[in-house]
Formats: structure tokens, C-alpha cells, sequence
């Protein structure tokens, strides 16, 4: 867990703040940033997920990868012989490679990776 949040600390995907007076710190995984209307009330709620995600996915397209039309989650990247597939999902990454150095190489990108 410690690793993970040092992740996204690192990709500058939240920042840690202090409580605004009154209010309690909620135990959750999610983190949620209201966006409200000029007279107070909500207009909808943004996981902070998508942040990750976009962060992510930017550095995937920066490096030559393509995300599917019909499946956004997915990217790949093919050349000559090379191929590599990611596949991101809620909490995770999923890498696959016929090159060990490929796979390497997206480690660098500064997200969390277990073996």
C-alpha cells in the first residue's frame, strides 16, 4: 500500500491536504472532488482515478502506444517483431511483451509495478 501511494505521489496524481474545519476524514479508497455550481449546489462527482489514468495513458502515447477505439483500457504497441500489451484496469496494470526490456522500460514511466 505504501508503494502504491508513494506511486501516485510521484506522478503527482493528488496532492495531500488539510481537512476544511468540521469536517471528518472518511475511511475509503476513492477519492472524490466535487465540482459545484456557482450557487453551491453539485454538479457531479470526479474519482480521482481518472487523473491516474490519463496520467498514465499520456505516457503510454508519448512512447508509441495506441489505445483501442472499442476497448480504452487496452493499448499496444507493435514493431517489427516487438509487441506489447497494457491492459489497465481499476487498480492495475497488466504488461505483456515478447521483450523483457519493453516491459522494463514501462516501468520507468513512475507508476506503481509488481512482478
Amino acid at each position: 500500500m505504501e508503494a502504491e501511494f508513494l506511486a501516485l505521489e510521484n506522478t503527482n496524481t493528488w496532492a495531500t491536504v488539510d481537512l476544511p474545519p468540521r469536517k471528518k476524514d472518511i475511511k475509503s479508497k476513492w477519492v472524490l472532488k466535487v465540482k459545484q455550481r456557482t450557487n453551491g449546489t453539485v454538479k457531479h462527482c470526479e474519482a480521482s482515478s481518472r487523473q491516474w489514468y490519463e496520467k498514465l495513458s499520456s505516457a503510454l502515447k508519448s512512447k508509441g502506444h495506441m489505445s483501442y477505439q472499442n476497448d480504452h483500457s487496452l493499448f499496444s504497441k507493435s514493431m517489427g517483431s516487438l509487441v506489447v500489451y497494457v491492459a489497465v484496469y481499476v487498480d492495475g496494470i497488466l504488461v505483456t511483451s515478447n521483450n523483457l526490456e519493453e516491459i522494463n522500460n514501462i516501468k520507468t514511466f513512475g507508476f506503481f509495478f509488481q512482478d
